[in-house]
């Protein structure tokens, strides 16, 4: 009975320890582009720490649209956020201050379980935008692209 303790800590501590962190950064500019998080898509495992880290004031980020049962974000401005994703499924998010910039990203957690939900919001989304108006778009198509995402 010990040794299967010992070998079930063991397992749950190995599989912690897989999780990975990645840096999303908030920038006024990069490149020939204004307000945008960098990188703009990513696509993680479930367990996988996202921080979104300000490098100019004036900055958050705030989670749209998550799949179902996913816990939200909601980051201070000019505060470092890190977010553990713990549900698969698309993720959407925003810098609330550049939201009439489009300064918006999208994660793609495991399979894109919500694709059809997020593919939609993402493209009503762009009525609020002044410039940029296609950058949502162009970032779902990436989870198409990531793994052929099926419109669920």
């Amino acid at each position: 009975m010990t040794r299967i303790v010992v070998v079930l800590i063991g397992i749950l501590i190995s599989s912690a320890s897989l999780a990975e962190t990645y840096t999303v950064k908030v920038l006024s500019k990069h490149e020939d582009e204004k307000m945008v998080f960098e990188p703009p898509f990513l696509k993680v495992e479930i367990g996988d720490t996202v921080v979104f880290e300000p490098t100019e004031p004036g900055h958050n980020s705030k989670s749209v649209l998550t799949p179902y049962g996913a816990k939200s974000w909601d980051g201070k401005l000019d505060n470092k956020i890190e977010v553990t994703l713990e549900t698969e499924g698309v993720y959407l998010y925003e810098c609330t201050p550049h939201k009439s910039t489009n300064m918006v990203g999208v994660i793609q957690v495991g399979s894109a379980t919500n694709f059809k939900k997020a593919k939609e919001f993402a493209e009503q989304y762009p009525s609020f935008f002044s410039f940029n108006k296609s950058r949502f778009s162009d970032y779902i198509s990436r989870v198409e692209q990531a793994e052929g995402a099926k419109d669920n």
